[in-house]
């Protein structure tokens, strides 16, 4: 990778920090794809990180876009939680 591409990657990596939250970045994540006519929610994942999600997320956010057959869909990413784990507010 050139230094341009590690310089965009840690940008990339600092703002996933600030989206998600530093103590999350390394944790699985689940990218969920709704159809925002009819509210139906498709999930995929687990990866297993935050970084490896978003990867997957905008290209599935690409895919939809591109596609004419599609619905309109929002996609996002979400930190996936074991049994029994409390999310914190």
């Amino acid at each position: 990778m050139n230094l341009e591409g590690r310089r965009r990657r840690k940008a990339d990596d600092q703002l996933l920090a600030v989206v998600v939250g530093t103590d999350q970045i390394d944790d699985p994540h689940i990218v969920v794809v709704a159809d925002t006519s009819s509210g139906v929610a498709t999930y995929f994942g687990p990866y297993p990180t935050a970084t490896s999600a978003l990867a997957d997320a905008e290209a599935l956010r690409r895919e939809f876009r591109d596609r004419e057959d599609c619905p309109p869909v929002t996609v996002t990413v979400a930190k996936l939680y074991a049994p029994g784990e409390r999310m914190e507010c």
